[in-house]
């Protein structure tokens, strides 16, 4: 049995030494051994030679992945390749059969039918357009990188505006950028309100007007007065009478005529006729008179009922709700304040940006309609709801506003500052386009020639984005114009034209 394994292993080897030595391709799977004598010329079993016979070439038809010869073809059949190169028919730069090379010879695409299959989508990601496009992943799918764009010449790339630049790596700043609406700080904003109910005789204050802290705004006649005015004489006048029975009651008790009974009788109802008046003197100070207008109650027969209505702190009048003639009850408020010194910006930001926002990042904030002019301020509040329609949640920052510049309902636009990073591949903003599935960047590789290339981003700066993976730095990238490359790699675009769209 021993033997019988070993001759079968020698067997194998020398079969396995046979194929070697006779230089047989590389079979496929399940394909059987046959000694079958190669074409000399070609290193290929003369039965699928195409070059040996041009049959084949016919029968095969276009590829239609590749959009050459199915017979021809080298990235379907790499055991062509050897036979391309012996013949001096190779493409160095591009790694196809010279008579194949669509970037050096364009026409080509006229000859044979252009390679449609290898311009659609494998598969199509999910891409929510709540999601903003720094942070959409790259279709995997996606074939557009084997595309070329060459322009007829160099003058048309001239004449196309296309102006690329050096893609950078430096130390950046992180941000996240979001539209925002200026709102008056609420907890600076003050409610001047009516202490008592009557007619509002006079407004002194309108919307624009500064007011000082206990400055009158308004004046306010009100009926209570008299009656409250009434109270107060006869609790004066009713502790005035108490206080002398008192007396007289401490003298009669010294000479021992009354009672400590009635002594201490007289000097409670003293005591009680005081807590009275002093109850209604309160009263007349909410009112909003003053000290002094309450001890001048006491000496006039006939007085006015008019009520000041006094500020309790300074701003800004912001908005007037009453108006003269008005009847106005208690509590009822009459004009609103703002301090201007600090003002809240409302910001809408994503859902997807939210993970990376906090309170205490800083904030700058520029104002649509003052170019050139930043405001700066905190997070002080985020949200705990989502708009439902935007699927924005309100971010709230703090501003300084000393010189008084931003006013409620401004719109601008606002940048937090979420981190400062280390060297970062950066590429500009307007570079990179979106062509359906992916983020895309246009490498030139020559003055006519531009490369779509795939790019992974993760973040902004500025007016850069971050660039993760998929383009090198120091490449060269077009900024101006990229608008128009991705058109010519889009079906149907509208700068198609101007320039080829070939594949690689």
């Amino acid at each position: 049995m021993k033997q019988v394994i070993a001759s079968i292993l020698v067997f194998v080897v020398i079969a396995l030494g046979f194929l070697v030595l006779a230089k047989w391709p590389i079979l496929k799977p399940g394909a059987r051994v046959s000694q079958v004598a190669l074409c000399k010329e070609h290193g290929l079993p003369p039965a699928t030679c195409p070059f040996c016979n041009p049959s084949l070439v016919e029968k095969g038809g276009i590829c239609e992945e590749h959009g050459v010869p199915e017979a021809l073809c080298t990235k379907c059949n790499p055991l062509l390749i050897p036979a391309f190169q012996k013949s001096g028919d190779w493409c160095k730069e591009h790694g196809v059969p010279e008579s194949q090379c669509f970037l050096c010879n364009p026409d080509l695409a006229k000859k044979w039918k252009k390679p449609e299959k290898a311009l659609k989508q494998v598969s199509s990601s999910i891409v929510l357009e709540e999601i903003p496009r720094s942070l959409r992943r790259p279709n995997p799918g996606c074939a557009k990188e084997r595309l070329r764009i060459r322009f007829a010449s160099l003058d048309t790339a001239e004449e196309a505006g296309i102006v690329a630049v050096p893609v950078e790596r430096k130390d950046v700043t992180e941000t996240v950028s979001c539209n925002g609406q200026v709102s008056f700080d609420l907890n600076r904003m003050t409610k001047v309100s009516s202490r008592v109910g009557g007619i509002l005789r006079e407004i002194r204050k309108h919307p624009g007007d500064y007011v000082s802290a206990g400055e009158t705004v308004a004046i306010v006649d009100c009926p209570d007065v008299a009656r409250y005015r009434g109270e107060y004489l006869e609790a004066r006048e009713r502790l005035r009478y108490l206080s002398r029975e008192g007396e007289r009651q401490k003298a009669l008790f010294k000479e021992e005529i009354t009672s400590g009974r009635a002594l201490q009788e007289a000097l409670s109802r003293e005591k009680e006729a005081r807590i009275h008046l002093d109850s209604v003197r309160q009263q007349l100070l909410l009112l909003g008179l003053s000290a002094a207008q309450v001890k001048a109650l006491e000496g006039k027969n006939s007085f006015s009922a008019r009520v000041p209505v006094v500020s309790t702190s300074g701003g800004i009048v912001v908005e007037r709700l009453a108006s003269q003639g008005e009847t106005v009850e208690i509590g009822r408020p009459l004009l609103s304040l703002a301090e201007l010194s600090t003002m809240w910006v409302n910001l809408d930001v994503r859902e997807s940006d939210l993970p990376r926002v906090a309170e205490g990042q800083r904030v700058s904030f520029q104002v649509d309609g003052m170019p050139g002019r930043t405001f700066f301020g905190v997070v002080t509040r985020i949200s705990p709801q989502a708009d439902r329609r935007t699927r924005t949640l309100k971010v709230r920052a703090e501003m300084e506003n000393r010189d008084g510049l931003l006013r409620d309902g401004m719109y601008g636009k606002g940048i937090i500052r979420i981190r400062e990073e280390g060297p970062v591949v950066l590429v500009p903003r307007e570079s990179v386009q979106w062509e359906g599935c992916c983020n895309v960047v246009f490498e030139q590789l020559r003055e006519d020639l531009y490369v779509p290339r795939k790019v992974t981003l993760r973040g902004e700066a500025g007016n850069y984005l971050i660039v993760e993976r998929g383009i090198r730095p120091g490449a060269r990238i077009a900024t101006q114009g990229s608008f128009l490359l991705k058109t010519e790699i889009l079906k149907g675009s509208i700068g198609a034209g101007c320039c080829d769209v070939e594949e690689r």
